[in-house]
């Protein structure tokens, strides 16, 4: 899956919201990552029907790069190829350029930029980093939906108790959701708050994981060899035809990795337009982000190839990103993605 449905709706043990409960604070860099959230605080508020309950929660995390989407061009060039050591491998900042032009989608409180939390399929809280703009506003209304039931559910139990409609309001509060919005980062900032909660020996069981579309999970999932029946979450699908490249600033020959099958196919086409001769179109193949990531970066890696590939913002995605960012910016929203506190929704 994508994303787990139940991480985001309503599950028998109902909903548990944390917020901070002070002012967001700028927390300083931290080097050493076994410290990631070991100064995490929790405090319960209230109860209700031993489901439904608020708390208080501060972490503290080390601050990645990044916070927003570079405006950067395209791919790396020549010179930055020629840096990079041990053959195919690329350097961090190489691949951090790469990943800085693709915006991800989160889900953050709109006033202060403290991000949403929710327990996902492996149990484990977890923040996402959304490909597209289409499934944040997919998950988020089906967040807020799910939790308006839960509500409904909560009231109608408290109302037959003999709960009068001030003290319902008052132990149920309101639905988390409605108090977020579609917010903007870039991959390399997601990947790096990724690799940073991997590899922490004091996680406190925070995550953080990219997530692709359900159509693009499934695309992959047909596309699979060996033949895979689900994709693990966190798992991110790309797709790309061996021997297809396309042209970078200085006219050498890049190799496209695209979020979207249907957009590769389209880019084929559109090379093949000023083709007098019928060529077949080539098997579409699939990788995964993680894994390419770790290829780049891998000292062992002689592939030639390595230093030619980039990364395909999916479609619209960069025009979606600039109308959220002005959106959230003229609603009051200065920063994107508050790194210290956190939202938890179970």
């Amino acid at each position: 899956n994508a994303v787990s449905r139940s991480a985001f709706a309503n599950n028998k043990n109902g909903i548990i919201v944390c917020s901070s409960s002070s002012a967001v604070e700028n927390h300083p860099n931290n080097d050493d990552s076994n410290s990631l959230f070991e100064n995490e605080k929790t405090t319960q508020r209230r109860q209700i029907l031993k489901s439904l309950f608020f708390a208080t929660t501060m972490s503290t995390l080390p601050n990645p790069t990044h916070a927003t989407v570079e405006e950067s061009a395209t791919p790396t060039n020549k010179e930055e190829q020629s840096s990079s050591s041990g053959g195919g491998q690329l350097t961090p900042a190489q691949i951090s350029n790469l990943l800085s032009i693709i915006p991800t989608f989160t889900l953050v409180e709109k006033s202060t930029g403290v991000p949403y939390a929710v327990v996902g399929e492996d149990a484990k809280l977890t923040s996402y980093f959304f490909t597209s703009y289409k499934e944040a506003s997919r998950i988020l209304s089906l967040a807020s939906t799910s939790a308006d039931k839960s509500v409904k559910e909560v009231k109608a139990q408290l109302k037959m108790a003999g709960k009068s409609k001030e003290e319902i309001d008052e132990e149920i509060g309101s639905n988390p959701w409605k108090n977020a919005v579609i917010s903007v980062v870039s991959l390399d900032f997601a990947v790096s708050l990724v690799y940073a909660a991997q590899s922490s020996k004091r996680r406190n069981n925070m995550y953080f994981k990219v997530a692709p579309e359900e159509d693009v999970v499934e695309e992959a999932i047909a596309l699979s060899t060996p033949k895979i029946e689900e994709l693990e979450e966190g798992k991110v699908p790309l797709f790309y035809m061996e021997d297809f490249a396309v042209l970078g600033k200085e006219g050498e020959k890049k190799t496209p990795l695209y979020f979207n099958k249907e957009e590769l196919v389209n880019e084929w086409k559109l090379q093949q337009k000023g083709n007098k001769e019928k060529v077949d179109m080539p098997p579409i193949k699939v990788t995964e982000l993680f894994a390419v990531l770790n290829e780049m970066v891998n000292p062992n890696n002689t592939d030639p190839d390595i230093p030619t590939l980039y990364f395909v913002p999916p479609k619209n995605s960069s025009q979606k990103a600039k109308e959220c960012q002005i959106k959230n910016k003229k609603n009051g929203l200065d920063s994107p993605f508050v790194i210290g506190t956190r939202i938890v929704v179970l």
